[in-house]
Parts: C-alpha cells; sequence; structure tokens
C-alpha cells in the first residue's frame, strides 16, 4: 500500500499543485477582471466627463457664435449710429455755414440801416437847423409885421391916409 499511497500522494500533489495552479490563476484572473472593470468604470467615467465635455464645448460654441452675432449686431449698429452722427454733423455744419451767411447779410443790413440812420439823423439836424432858422425869421417877420400893423394903426388915429411906397422903404432902411 505504501506504492499505491506514493502514488496516490504524488496524484493528489500533483492534481493540488494543478488545483493551486488553477486557484491562482483564477485568483489572478479574478484580479485582472476586477482591474479591469475598475479601468472599464474609469474609461466610462472619463468617457462620460469627455461627452459631458464635448457637449459643454458646443454649448461654449453656440454661445460664442451668438456672442459673436451680437457682437457682429452691435458692430453694426454702432456703424449705422456713427453714420447717423456723421450725417448729423454734416447738416449741422451745413446750417451753421448757412446760418453764418444769414448773420452776415444781416449784419450788412443793420450797418446799411445804421448809415440810413446816421444819414436821417445827419439830415433830421440840418432840418431842425433849417426849422429854427425859419421859426427866427419868422418870429423876426412877425415881429415886424406886427411893428408895421401898430405904425399903420398909429398913423390912421393920427389922420394919415395914405403914405407912399417909396417912404416907407426909406422908413423901413
Amino acid at each position: 500500500m505504501s506504492n499505491e499511497r506514493k502514488k496516490w500522494n504524488a496524484s493528489w500533489a500533483k492534481q493540488n499543485d494543478i488545483l493551486f495552479h488553477a486557484r491562482q490563476e483564477l485568483t489572478n484572473a479574478k484580479a485582472a477582471n476586477a482591474t479591469l472593470s475598475q479601468e472599464k468604470a474609469a474609461a466610462e467615467a472619463i468617457s462620460v466627463k469627455a461627452l459631458q465635455a464635448k457637449a459643454d464645448a458646443l454649448k461654449a460654441l453656440g454661445e460664442a457664435k451668438e456672442a459673436g452675432a451680437r457682437a457682429s449686431k452691435a458692430l453694426e449698429e454702432a456703424a449705422e449710429k456713427e453714420s447717423r452722427a456723421s450725417k448729423a454733423l454734416e447738416e449741422a455744419n451745413a446750417e451753421r455755414i448757412r446760418l453764418g451767411k444769414v448773420v452776415e447779410s444781416l449784419q450788412a443790413e443793420v450797418q446799411a440801416r445804421e448809415v440810413a440812420v446816421t444819414d436821417l439823423t445827419a439830415r433830421v439836424s440840418s432840418a431842425e437847423k433849417r426849422a429854427d432858422a425859419a421859426a427866427e425869421a419868422k418870429d423876426a417877420l412877425v415881429s415886424s409885421f406886427n411893428q408895421l400893423e401898430a405904425d399903420r394903426e398909429w398913423l390912421r388915429t393920427h389922420g394919415i391916409a395914405r403914405v407912399s411906397i417909396p417912404c416907407l422903404y426909406i422908413c423901413l432902411d
């Protein structure tokens, strides 16, 4: 029995060795499977993060396009406002030039009227002097006439009806 036992012991040792190696390979396979599962989970997490990053990038791209469109629209509006402001400035300059010409013509008219007023004032002053001289002459004539009237009345009251004209001329000188 000893031989048989040795054979069985050798067979069992061989089977134990095979089972040990099989268990070891199974353990190694389980460990590799666990590692692969972890790597798969990590890869799936990375894939999810990559998909999320891709979605975020697409969203950011869309937002960038919208921002670009808004910026383009704002640029167009700014250009339009600048164009309107430039046109308004040109119109204001044209109006300023026109008003400058109007002011110049009004100044020329005012100067002409000042000259006319000065001329009229000089003529009025001259006319007033002539009127004063005429009034003085009239007063002198009225005074002379009144004197003649008084003399005629005196002559009538004293009975002198007619006086020769040459005599009056001599008396008046």
